[in-house]
């Protein structure tokens, strides 16, 4: 299961998964956000960060500036902008 959490005030999504993963992937298509979480060479498992998250499209991210990937927590903190 993958938890997103999104912080509106610092402009931060923490994503919080009961599984161990070996890679992180981020993509955008459509206009949403994709993330990746390769599990193994054959298993992927991943979610689309919809625009009610945010309170609209006007308040959608526009891009993702920075994140970090913590494996041994099975968390990833990313921080955008609009």
């Amino acid at each position: 299961m993958i938890t997103e959490l999104v912080d509106k005030k610092n402009n931060e999504i923490i994503l919080k998964t009961d599984f161990y993963f070996k890679k992180f992937e981020l993509k955008k298509a459509h206009g949403y956000f994709h993330f990746d979480f390769v599990i193994s060479d054959h298993t992927i498992s991943g979610i689309s960060l919809p625009y009610n998250k945010f309170g609209g499209r006007r308040y959608y991210p526009k891009r993702i500036d920075d994140f970090n990937v913590d494996l041994e927590n099975r968390e990833v903190r990313l921080v955008y902008s609009r």
